[in-house]
């Protein structure tokens, strides 16, 4: 199982640190995409936060 979440999406990943205060390992680009990633490792907390957030962007 992997246990890490590569998060894409800025705005999330600014909530989760921001407004959760959870950490994430590292902030990267993507090799081939130049993507901006940041890498979060997944555990209750993290899902609750981001199931949370999903809730309020609907």
């Amino acid at each position: 199982m992997n246990d890490l979440f590569y998060c894409y999406d800025f705005n999330l990943a600014k909530y989760l640190r921001y407004e959760k205060g959870i950490n994430f390992i590292t902030k990267a680009k993507h090799l081939k995409t130049d993507k901006i990633f940041h890498l979060f490792v997944i555990n209750d907390e993290l899902e609750r936060a981001i199931s949370e957030y999903k809730e309020t962007i609907r």
